[in-house]
């Protein structure tokens, strides 16, 4: 417990300081805005929030109220940085139990700086509890897998709780959790007292909308109208389906260009992930894959719950990685090649160079530092720490440079193409740096001084025209 207590202290320190900095200080986008609106009265059919409902996100804003951050802006940036927090000592405890050693640890590290969990952290304190709740749900679900009855309750309660924060969770985390109860050869108890949760923060939140009926009606059509901007599926077409799976792809899954690097580095481990664990990760990420690529993905941070076991997987190979790190080249060499990137990053951000080839740069130095180190045996063993770092600090540089990244973005032909896709990509990565942020902010910024210097110069005479759209 102590240790625990030591690192939620210490994720909270990284998140306020690099959160705090960059977080706009104003409300981010009209979900925001909506969730400020259900704090006076929950009823999506008037989208306060909008459909399904967060009931229990809504229920943590009142509580930040209550302890004086009363300010919507201040209350959804102090839950940011605490869910934030949060999240990344939900996968520590997760990995702690499924994978062991430090690899809960390497997973958070990588998370940390993740730009989708980062971008995230800027634009939506709803989001980042995605990846809490999946850590956590997971977690529950593991200690069950393995045979320990008390764990499928505590499971139950958790996915109960969380889909009341994230209603979609409860359908894409419930086959993960229904696995060891049935492992376990419980009775009915545990699937009551999971629908028993649900139904304390479902009830009042059907009621307050119109009844069940309309609530559902209401979820349906929110739900078939995001589709329509993203999914295939609802008709959008080809083009639609493929820009919704490079986005995918981008956000979820582009740390494991550091796979190679990995698995050099950790040639001769003994420790893999093996049958069992490769069904967990399957049941726990399949479900949320499989919605987010036929449904609807538009955004880094819908794509949490399934970055949760991608770091935890690069986590683990970290970990393999630091095991043999007795089969190294000698200490005094190994940052040589991790300079040489560090510095062309550097360079990079004061002549803003393209981009793109800076990323291929730092993956191609990470390989040739991969490969350099297993050359020959070092004459002393690396300590676990060290060699840690020297394993997270080229995924990590990859990953800053991401957020950081200028647009990088052109235009591209019509019809499925190379450039197309590769267009899809770099629009991709554009969607999780702080520029986009900074795209989305400036202009209501500007809109909004313009629109008190007009209230000044005429008080009581200036009339603000509203309509749909951004400020601008």
């Amino acid at each position: 417990m102590r240790r625990y207590t030591i690192l939620f202290v210490l994720f909270l320190a990284l998140m306020a300081a690099t959160r705090l900095p960059l977080i706009p200080g104003q409300l981010y986008s009209f979900d925001e805005i909506n969730l400020v609106y259900g704090m006076d009265r929950l009823d999506i059919r008037v989208s306060q929030p909008q459909p399904p409902g967060y009931p229990l996100f809504v229920a943590q804003m009142h509580l930040m109220r209550g302890l004086r951050f009363v300010r919507p802006e201040s209350n959804l940036i102090a839950l940011s940085i605490l869910g934030s927090a949060l999240a990344l000592l939900a996968l520590v405890w997760c990995g702690d139990r499924m994978l062991g050693g430090r690899t809960g640890l390497y997973a958070a590290l990588l998370l940390l700086l993740h730009p989708s969990f980062w971008y995230a952290g800027l634009s939506s304190a709803l989001r980042v509890q995605l990846a809490m709740i999946s850590a956590g749900v997971a977690g529950c679900a593991w200690q069950a897998w393995k045979g320990d009855p008390k764990w499928v309750w505590r499971g139950a309660f958790a996915l109960g709780l969380g889909a009341g924060v994230r209603p979609e969770m409860g359908p894409l985390l419930f086959p993960l959790w229904a696995v060891g109860w049935l492992r376990c050869r419980h009775r009915l108890g545990p699937l009551a007292a999971l629908a028993g949760v649900v139904l304390l923060w479902l009830t009042p939140l059907a009621l307050g909308s119109g009844g069940f009926v309309k609530f559902a009606q209401g979820c349906w059509e929110y739900l078939v109208g995001q589709g329509e901007t993203t999914s295939a599926v609802f008709g959008q077409g080809t083009m639609a389906g493929t820009t919704t799976t490079v986005w995918l792809i981008v956000w979820t899954f582009s740390g494991l260009v550091f796979l190679p690097m990995f698995g050099l580095l950790a040639r001769g481990a003994e420790d893999r992930i093996g049958r069992t664990r490769w069904l967990f990760f399957g049941l726990w990420l399949g479900p949320s894959l499989l919605f987010a690529w036929t449904i609807h993905v538009a955004d880094p941070g819908h794509v949490l719950a399934m970055l949760v076991p991608v770091s935890l997987f690069m986590g683990h190979q970290v970990s393999r990685a630091v095991s043999m790190r007795g089969t190294w080249l000698e200490p005094k060499w190994t940052w040589v090649p991790l300079l040489v990137a560090a510095g062309a990053w550097l360079q990079n951000q004061v002549t803003l160079a393209a981009t793109g080839e800076i990323r291929v740069l730092i993956l191609a130095v990470s390989l040739a530092f991969a490969a350099a180190v297993r050359l020959r045996p070092g004459k002393a063993v690396l300590g676990s720490t060290y060699a840690a770092g020297l394993i997270l600090a080229p995924c990590i540089l990859f990953f800053v440079h991401a957020l950081w990244a200028g647009r990088w973005y052109y235009e591209a032909p019509r019809e499925l193409s190379a450039a197309r896709i590769w267009s899809d990509v770099s629009y991709g990565f554009h969607l999780s740096t702080y520029d986009h942020v900074r795209e989305i902010v400036d202009p209501d910024d500007a809109a909004i001084r313009t629109a008190q210097q007009l209230v000044t110069e005429r008080p009581g005479k200036a009339v603000v025209l509203w309509e749909r759209g951004r400020t601008s």
